[in-house]
């Protein structure tokens, strides 16, 4: 048994320790048992090392695989260019030797092995710590450590299910052995038709398709799994009866085009890795239960071992037994909530809870029993852990003494009012208030339970003048929504919002007034509440707090409904309000005048969500911007700052939902934007006669030219139309991006791309004026003719200062990645394959390499991990400690069109940088002074530019300081609100298109046909990058452009 091991690759501690890689030997005796079918007369009678010699003198012809570990057709088919450097006159005699020599840092080595699959399923593990214990690549140490522990590495291969099954057909099985090596061994034929996973069964597929048994018998592949995923027709197969890819191509034809496409292989890897979670059908009959996977359920995935619903849904099938999805009716619900009261009593009394006030109580929170101290004890419990110190915490009951008692016994500090005899609500209430040492009351009855925070929420709330009571989400005991304030109509009919809702659902996620409350918590000033209850007749008859809160708000009080604060009423008082009901007769008597001033309908109260006073701003996007994302997020909500300094009402729509968490809109939005996410809103929104919108800001043109039936038809004179092309994906116009990326193949066809361009702005003449954040896209723009473009760029965060530092040597790359294959993924990509092996000739020692910004969990880094010099790739190191830790900022983005704001965060605190000439021209940067060129696709020039700037302290100092000036005098959080106020007037000017401009004609024609724009996007399992170090480069052809790897989209 020989070895093929190349020793300038291995690690040092590997030829001590770890030993060669499984995969590099010639195994004899499995090339016998897998081409025994095949094999010529002279190899059958050869030994070992004359089977070796034979074998390698036919490898490139015949194509067979060395040993179980690795498969040579599938490794030329399946590895990019690989099949082009093995062949007659190339450079490598087999995929082997490849794969040895160069591809076993970035090449799949065999159709069961997935590198990606292997660190997803093993979050302990990565590259860069396998490769520190001295393993030579993922897959090696799979082979000697990972089969042993079972550790998973590909979703056809659940090592745990392979071993039950051989176990169940009654097929020997090593248990000290590793199940991988075991099933690839071919020691026992029966063990081709054990199954491995639910995802694939071997016995139905020989028997739905017998001629896959003829091909195993003639040894072209020696199992039914090898054939499902190595074939060349995967389309025409099933993997198991289960999924069918005739009905699921057929019923969803976007998936057969990205099939077509090369997207997918086929319709099964679609809906495994996105058709399930998308609720797309495997077959007619079969629809899946995506609750199985979800909140209380989620445990079913755990018991029965799988990954998701659809293996769930095949086990039960395969072993007959049947699931039932938890659910509860209401009393179930809160006969379970009455259980974990209950069981905090023993603690309680062993060690009760404390309300030691620090200061003059500034909250006196007001609870009102009837005696159920189970429900008092819930509520006192939720509000220790809410309790600050400010707050006096007052109980007034018509409760027995047993439950004074029990109570005095469980909290500390709890003022307990008990009157002599039976009072109602409202004497309760006055009680309460009569006794309350402070003028910010909170209202409630037992049972209710606060939510973190939920305190902190109302005396913030109450600090505000303009805020004079209201009401938060008020959730059940099954999770949906009770009340969300109320609004009422000019009948007096009053009608509960949000009921039977989600929590977070979107038109909940934002604070609005409201007309009243019924449920829940109601807070207010004691100096507006006693004069109220003391003239009402009474405070609850099946209504809550309806009559009390009504009354303030015709007396012109301000309610606000607030969604962060959230509370639980766990129902225990059987009170049950119907969605609309009326106010009391003596309500509408008294406040006739002020129902007159209440909208006709309920739609007219909630169509109009934004104040009646001031300029009104509709702003449309494609999804919700987010802080943490930075990048144009933060161009988003600097606008929103400027709108609302200015006393703009705010109402955000989100085209599309993104999934984001629903909390991420109370902490980056402010509390007075209203925010929404769906297409039917902008329709709404627009449709609005009554306080219509003064500005329409509409973020991209795709999006304009989405909207523009709409805009076109119910935009009047008088309102402001903007569009602003800088995207929240981190990119302006597609038009000019895709120049860029043509450019990098070496294609500099201008007259294409102003064409491009007037079709992306086509509907561009309905709008008053377009926003870059850049000259240099702006002045692209206006060869078309169209007036009124205008740069207004993006703003610098103040951080840290940046100085000239001997202990300082890392690089920084602060821009955020927010999609595979965008500008800034290409730009980091290029950066690793080509800039850094220059880098390491011209700098003496290993510098660190800051990958800083937002990282989008669908960007794929895993492959940069072997790249010593990188850092920040899976640790969050905030971009205050990067810029600590950075010399220089280096943005090898070739094809990047706007300016990320993070990059001026960086130049204003005195990091000077590096960069690629497009990102120069953006920013309107001179070379030498305000930073170095890094050139466009020039690998080499870009490197010598860090060390010329990392050498140079000189140089440093200079430019730090002019670029940092430079910054500060046109990336103000100033200029930009100036530029916004003057734009956002409303004019009856509209773009002009002037369309006998004269465009710039076509440049000299090139000889060669330019490179692609984007690679076929592949299969997760086909996506491989090459290192340049590792690159064979083709021969030399007048007649073909270099090659040059491209600005291209990079797979996930």
């Amino acid at each position: 048994m020989t070895r093929y091991h190349s020793e300038k690759n291995m690690h040092p501690t590997e030829k001590k320790e770890i030993g060669p890689p499984l995969w590099c030997q010639f195994d004899a005796k499995w090339y016998c048992r897998r081409y025994c079918m095949l094999l010529s007369d002279a190899e059958k009678q050869a030994d070992d090392q004359a089977l070796e010699a034979i074998w390698q003198e036919n490898a490139r012809e015949n194509k067979r695989s060395p040993n179980r570990f690795f498969d040579e057709e599938w490794y030329l088919q399946h590895n990019g260019n690989v099949y082009q450097h093995v062949r007659p006159g190339g450079i490598f005699e087999t995929g082997f030797q490849h794969y040895i020599d160069i591809g076993a840092k970035s090449c799949t080595p065999h159709w069961l092995f997935k590198e990606e699959d292997y660190f997803r399923k093993n979050p302990d593990l990565s590259y860069r710590k396998i490769s520190s214990y001295g393993f030579l690549n993922s897959y090696d140490h799979y082979l000697k450590i990972g089969d042993k522990v079972g550790k998973k590495a590909n979703r056809f291969f659940d090592p745990s299910l392979f071993i039950k099954e051989c176990l169940k057909d009654n097929i020997d099985i090593d248990l000290n052995e590793g199940a991988f090596c075991q099933f690839l061994s071919l020691n026992n034929p029966l063990v081709s038709l054990v199954r491995t996973s639910w995802y694939f069964d071997p016995k139905w597929y020989i028997s739905a398709y017998p001629e896959v048994n003829t091909l195993i018998e003639r040894g072209i592949y020696a199992f039914p799994l090898q054939h499902y995923l190595c074939n060349n027709e995967p389309t025409r197969f099933d993997p198991n009866p289960y999924f069918s890819e005739s009905y699921y191509l057929t019923l969803y034809p976007d998936i057969a085009r990205a099939v077509d496409e090369g997207h997918f292989r086929n319709g099964y890897e679609h809906f495994l890795r996105s058709g399930l979670y998308e609720r797309r059908r495997p077959r007619a009959e079969i629809e899946l239960d995506l609750s199985l996977s979800q909140g209380k359920n989620a445990h079913f995935l755990i018991e029965h071992e799988v990954e998701d619903v659809f293996a769930l849904y095949i086990k039960q099938k395969e072993e007959n037994f049947s699931i039932k999805p938890a659910s509860c009716s209401i009393e179930e619900a809160k006969l379970l909530s009455i259980k974990r009261i209950a069981a905090l009593l023993p603690s309680l009394y062993r060690e009760p809870l404390c309300f030691t006030k620090t200061s003059l109580p500034q909250l006196s929170v007001i609870i009102i029993s009837e005696g159920d101290y189970l429900s008092t004890i819930a509520t006192l419990a939720s509000l220790y852990h809410n309790f600050t110190g400010k707050e006096e915490i007052i109980v007034v009951s018509n409760g027995n003494p047993t439950e004074k008692a029990l109570l005095k016994q469980a909290f500390h500090g709890v003022r307990l009012i008990y009157p002599s005899e039976w009072q109602n609500d409202k004497a309760l209430f006055n009680i309460g208030l009569e006794k309350s040492n402070a003028d910010n009351i909170v209202m409630l009855y037992n049972g209710v339970t606060f939510h973190s925070g939920a305190i902190s929420i109302i005396l913030s709330a109450l600090e505000n003048d303009e805020i004079d009571g209201g009401g938060g989400q008020v959730i059940s005991s099954k999770h949906s929504v009770i009340e969300a304030g109320c609004y009422i109509t000019r009948d007096s009919a009053v009608t509960v919002n949000g009921l039977g809702e989600k929590p977070f659902a979107p038109k909940l996620n934002f604070r609005r007034r409201a007309d009243a409350f019924q449920r829940g918590v109601f807070f207010g000033r004691k100096h507006d509440l006693q004069p109220i209850l003391a003239k009402i007749s009474s405070l609850i008859d099946k209504t809550g707090f309806l009559t009390l809160s009504a009354t303030l708000s015709a007396l012109g009080k301000k309610l606000v409904y607030i969604p962060e604060l959230l509370v639980n009423d766990l129902e225990m008082s059987q009170i049950s309000f119907p969605r609309t009901q009326s106010l009391p007769l003596h309500f509408r008597q008294d406040f006739a005048s002020y129902l007159v001033t209440k909208p006709l309908n309920i739609e007219q109260e909630i169509a109009v969500n934004v104040q009646q006073s001031g300029k009104k701003a509709l702003l449309i996007y494609p999804r919700l911007p987010l802080k943490k994302e930075g990048g144009h997020s933060r161009r988003v909500f600097d606008l929103i700052k400027i709108l609302c300094q200015n006393n703009w009402s705010v109402v955000f729509v989100a085209l599309n939902d993104g999934n984001e968490d629903r909390l991420t809109i109370f902490s980056d939005f402010p509390q007075n934007v209203s925010c929404y996410i769906g297409k039917n809103y902008v329709d709404e929104f627009l449709e609005q006669e009554k306080a219509p919108f003064d500005l329409v800001w509409v973020n991209g043109a795709d999006t304009l030219t989405l909207l523009a039936p709409q805009l076109k038809s119910k935009i009047s004179p008088t309102q402001a139309l903007i569009l602003d092309i800088a995207s929240l994906e981190g990119n302006g116009l597609k038009a000019s991006e895709t120049y860029l990326r043509r450019c990098v193949g070496a294609e500099y066809d201008k007259q294409r791309l102003y064409e491009e361009l007037r079709r992306e702005l086509s509907e561009a003449w309905i709008c008053q004026a377009i926003l870059t954040d850049n000259k240099w896209e702006a002045d692209l723009i206006k060869p078309l003719g169209i007036s009124n473009v205008l740069a207004v760029p993006n703003v610098y965060h103040d951080t840290l200062s940046s100085s000239l530092n001997s202990e300082k040597k890392g690089l920084l790359f602060p821009v955020p990645l927010l999609a595979s294959g965008d500008a800034a993924h290409d730009g980091i990509d290029w950066f690793c394959l080509h800039v850094i092996p220059h880098l390491k000739e011209l700098l003496p020692e290993e510098i660190p390499i800051w990958i800083g910004g937002y990282h989008h969990p669908s960007v794929n880094l895993e492959f940069y991990e072997r790249f010593a010099w990188l850092r920040g790739l899976t640790k969050f190191v905030s971009f205050e400690d990067q810029l600590a830790q950075s010399q220089l900022m280096i943005v090898p983005t070739r094809v990047m069109n706007t300016v990320p704001p993070e990059i001026l965060d960086a130049i204003k605190a005195g990091l000077p940088g590096v960069m690629g000439s497009s990102i120069m021209k953006c920013l309107e940067f001179e070379d030498g002074k305000t930073c170095l060129d890094g050139g466009f696709n020039d690998p080499q020039h870009f490197a010598l530019a860090i060390a010329e700037l990392y050498t140079n302290d000189t140089l440093w100092k200079e430019i730090s300081q002019t670029a940092s000036n430079k910054i500060a005098e046109t990336h103000s959080l100033k200029q930009f609100e100036t530029a916004i106020l003057n734009i956002i007037e409303p004019s009856s000017n509209r773009i002009h298109f002037d369309h006998k401009s004269n465009l710039v004609q076509n440049e000299k024609k090139r000889r060669f046909k330019p490179a692609p724009l984007f690679l076929t996007v592949k299969s997760k399992s086909e996506e491989k990058i090459e290192s340049s170090l590792l690159e064979i480069e083709e021969e030399n052809n007048p007649d073909i452009a270099p090659k040059i790897r491209l600005g291209v989209s990079l797979n996930t």
